[in-house]
């Protein structure tokens, strides 16, 4: 997982992870896994944005107006 967010911010990308078993359930993320990747984050707070998928589609859409409405626009 860490890989993969890597690679999104290489790339200027998006990457979103959705949990619905760490440590258990039928699609599991192992707890180590989870625990490496959180604290992967935390420790790069300042080249990573995390938030909420609402919150990042929000900022998203706003952008999108923004750029839709700067000059030279299409």
């Amino acid at each position: 997982m860490i890989a993969l967010v890597k690679q999104a911010r290489r790339k200027h990308g998006l990457v979103s992870l959705t949990f619905h078993g760490v440590g258990g359930d039928y699609l599991t993320t192992s707890a180590q896994a989870h625990e490496e990747l959180l604290d992967y984050l935390a420790r790069h707070r300042d080249e990573y944005w995390v938030d909420t998928f609402a919150n990042i589609m929000t900022h998203v859409r706003q952008q999108q107006t923004a750029a839709s409405q700067s000059p030279g626009a299409h």
